[in-house]
């Protein structure tokens, strides 16, 4: 972690639990704001079959790959108000992939 210019920066986070990786990176505004701005992939270890090719079609930009379902995500908005949202798939996913 690291802080500058009034926001808390985080380059690597990793969270990893049964069957779930989360890694991301991004800050939060200490200004009064509380201005969230994180981003990062999420695997979930999962038997190919007819749920998991529906998930990944419905969620978009999810991608099954050597058994798991990946997909970027965003959270925005304040720590109050937190907005949870599909990643892009942008340079900031493939610099998570990249530390992991």
């Amino acid at each position: 972690m690291e802080l500058n210019n009034q926001r808390i920066s985080s380059r690597v986070i990793d969270i990893d639990g049964y069957g779930v990786d989360v890694d991301g990176s991004g800050s939060v505004s200490l200004s009064g704001s509380d201005v969230l701005n994180y981003q990062g992939l999420a695997e979930i270890t999962t038997k190919e079959g007819f749920f998991t090719n529906t998930f990944a079609r419905l969620f978009g930009g999810a991608t099954l790959k050597d058994g798991k379902l990946e997909f970027p995500f965003r959270i925005s908005g304040t720590i109050e108000n937190p907005i949870f949202s599909k990643g892009k798939g942008d340079k900031d996913v493939d610099d998570v992939r990249n530390h992991r």
